[in-house]
C-alpha cells in the first residue's frame, strides 16, 4: 500500500553502506524542491532528504504497480521503516530526557511556575503533530511522568493570591 506521509529516509542501509546517484533535472525542479524544504511542512531538512523520499515513493509504487511483492524493494522498505521506527524512538528519548532535565533545572532554581510552563509548552508541540502512534506515545509518557506537577499547578490556580 502506497504511504503518502512524507518521511525521512536515511542515506545509508543498515551496515552504513551508501551509493552516489548524479543526475540532471530542469532547473523549475530545483526550484520547486527548494521552495518545498524551505515551507517547512515537511521534514526535509536538504534536497538530498527529499530526493531520497521521492525515489523510496516511487520504488513502492513501481513494485506495486508491477505485483512484485516481497522482492528486494519491500525487503528495503521494511528495513528502511524499522531503522526510520528506532530514529524515532532515539528522538523520542531524547525529548523526554531534556524536558526531565530543563523541569529538573527549574526546580532546583524554585522557578516552579517555569516548570510547569515549559511541560506545557511540549504538550502544546505534541498536540500539533499530526494524530497517531508518536503523538499519542509523547502524551502519554509526558502527562504520565508529570501528572503530579501539573495536577498540583491547577489546584495552585484554583486558590487565590493574598491581595494586601
Amino acid at each position: 500500500m502506497y504511504d503518502d506521509e512524507p518521511r525521512l529516509v536515511g542515506a545509508s542501509d543498515e551496515k552504513g553502506h551508501s551509493a552516489m546517484l548524479t543526475t540532471r533535472v530542469p532547473p523549475d525542479w530545483i526550484r520547486q524542491i527548494d521552495i518545498t524544504i524551505k515551507s517547512t511542512q515537511f521534514p526535509y531538512k536538504n534536497r538530498g532528504d527529499f530526493i531520497r523520499d521521492a525515489i523510496s515513493r516511487h520504488l513502492q509504487f513501481a513494485e506495486e504497480y508491477s505485483g512484485c511483492s516481497g522482492s528486494i524493494l519491500g525487503k528495503i522498505k521494511s528495513m528502511t521503516d524499522l531503522i526510520e521506527e528506532d530514529r524515532h524512538q532515539q528522538g523520542f528519548e531524547s525529548v523526554l530526557t531534556n524536558l526531565r532535565e530543563r523541569v529538573d533545572y527549574y526546580h532546583r532554581k524554585g522557578a516552579d511556575k517555569e516548570a510547569v510552563r515549559c511541560v506545557l509548552r511540549v504538550l502544546q508541540y505534541v498536540d500539533e503533530m499530526k494524530d497517531g502512534h508518536w503523538k499519542d506515545t509523547f502524551k502519554d509518557a509526558i502527562r504520565n511522568e508529570y501528572q503530579g506537577l501539573l495536577t498540583e499547578s491547577q489546584r495552585a490556580s484554583l486558590i487565590p493570591e493574598d491581595t494586601e
